[in-house]
């Protein structure tokens, strides 16, 4: 039988809030909270387990990036 193993990042289509929280380098609570905001682009699979699509994210952090370089100048 053949098994599939993640090779890269590119490989992967969704990532967890651990995952999350190893790109981000911050706690538990803090990506938990992300997760739950309004405009963070997270779904659940089944009841219980938070994703967030890989590009989903990478776009979240473009926008959050442009919203903060536009409100500093």
């Amino acid at each position: 039988m053949n098994e599939f193993k993640v090779i890269t990042i590119e490989d992967v289509l969704c990532f967890t809030p651990k995952d999350v929280q190893k790109i981000l380098n911050c706690s538990k609570s803090q990506v938990y909270e992300i997760f739950h905001r309004v405009d963070f682009p997270s779904f659940k699979i089944g009841e219980r387990n938070l994703v967030v699509k890989r590009i989903d994210f990478y776009n979240w952090q473009e926008e959050k990036k442009e919203k903060f370089k536009k409100h500093k100048l």
